[in-house]
């Protein structure tokens, strides 16, 4: 639920964002024009495509692999690699399209660029504040729950405070007893 409110807050970012910098093209905003606002254009509009296409493939790739009766086809592993590859490089590209935006606006701003200054740029720059915070939270929460699934095995190992469980020190000890070989007296 969470996630797609966020997926609706981040496209309509990026159609604001487009709309803004349509009007600086229109009105010919010289002091708008940056190779970063190019980054950003090209960016807003790959991630509304994104977030159309992505879901919809990974839906369409789940379904065809829950199927646990027949193994994936080589198509679907292709396809399943090629679509974690594209949401590591999105992932990069949303990381620099964070930093150019913010220093687009910024530097907007502080060169008093009169014919870029409008309730849409204040908002934008709101919102993008907004989404680098949602941002952040997001990659938190996955990084601990990559790691709390990790760290599962260990939990089961160690009990609090370090020590080892007893059932594991009993295996760990027949394991022992079973590598030692014992000599037969008998047999000097």
């Amino acid at each position: 639920m969470i996630s797609h409110l966020i997926s609706i807050f981040v496209f309509v970012l990026n159609i604001i964002v487009l709309v803004y910098l349509g009007k600086l093209e229109s009105v010919d905003c010289k002091c708008a024009e940056s190779y970063k606002k190019t980054y950003i254009k090209v960016y807003s509009i790959t991630s509304i495509v994104n977030g159309i296409i992505v879901p919809v493939l990974a839906i369409i790739l789940h379904l065809k692999m829950v199927d646990r009766s027949h193994p994936p086809t080589t198509l679907q592993k292709i396809l399943s690699l090629a679509l974690l590859i594209w949401i590591v490089i999105f992932f990069i590209a949303t990381i620099i399209y964070y930093i150019f935006a913010f220093q687009y606006i910024n530097r907007l701003r502080d060169e008093d660029c009169t014919c870029s200054d409008s309730p849409i740029r204040k908002t934008w720059e709101v919102m993008l504040i907004i989404r680098i915070i949602l941002f952040v939270i997001t990659l938190t929460i996955g990084l601990f729950a990559v790691g709390s699934v990790r760290g599962v095995g260990a939990s089961r190992v160690l009990t609090r405070g370090g020590e080892e469980s007893k059932e594991n020190k009993e295996n760990k000890d027949k394991k022992k007893k079973e590598k030692t070989v014992t000599l037969n007296p008998k047999l000097f």
